[in-house]
């Protein structure tokens, strides 16, 4: 048997956009704005990379007003581009696992726990862990935006609380945030928005967040 040796390979390692999966993302908004006022575009992701941005902003241009990025189960920046408004991340809604009655498997054996490990059992293990119970993923808003035959004129930001240090019943349920925990929850998302070229203001009297619209 005759081996030769060849030149060192190179690879590289990450994710990135395939490109068919692209096209047919962005011809599948084209084709729902030409059938309607206002597009919404959601798209699930926990990365956050410049290729999300990338193809945040082509679908604003393919017709989309609104796109809304979740899964990062945290607040993150605001765009405006081109008229559209990009929300990276609004954090939870509702959150509340520890009220879940079934777990897929992959989930117990993750975190190397028996086969007779009850979801209690798996609860418990990943909230020693800290990682998705810490305070800040109960920390969110919502956004009130007002849009016109021009487009947006208006975008602000309600900050909720899924109330971390409530009882079993209530821990996950939203409500409208404090002064305090508003306050917090708004400067993180006015400090993730300025490298996306938005600027925010809090209106501490209505406890909430003005975006100035300043589109891209």
């Amino acid at each position: 048997m005759d081996f030769r040796l060849g030149a060192p390979g190179e690879y590289g390692r990450g994710k990135r956009v395939i490109e068919a999966d692209r096209r047919g993302n962005l011809a599948a908004i084209r084709a729902a704005a030409s059938h309607s006022r206002l597009t919404v575009v959601a798209l699930h992701s926990h990365d956050q990379r410049p290729w999300l941005r990338g193809f945040a902003r082509e679908a604003i241009d393919a017709g989309a007003a609104i796109v809304h990025v979740h899964g990062p189960h945290a607040v993150r920046g605001i765009e405006l581009h081109r008229g559209g408004v990009i929300f990276y991340g609004m954090g939870d809604f509702v959150y509340q696992t520890h009220l879940i009655d079934r777990f897929p498997s992959d989930a117990y054996e993750r975190q190397g726990l028996p086969d007779d490990a009850t979801p209690a059992d798996l609860v418990e293990v990943t909230h020693r862990q800290g990682g998705l119970f810490r305070r800040e993923v109960y920390e969110g808003f919502v956004t009130v935006l007002e849009h016109g035959a021009a487009g947006f004129t208006g975008v602000r930001l309600l900050p909720i609380d899924l109330q971390f240090d409530a009882a079993d019943a209530d821990r996950g349920r939203p409500r409208l945030a404090g002064p305090a925990i508003g306050s917090k929850i708004i400067a993180e998302v006015s400090e993730r928005s300025k490298p996306l070229g938005t600027h925010v203001r809090y209106d501490a009297e209505r406890n909430e967040d003005i975006v100035e619209m300043r589109s891209t």
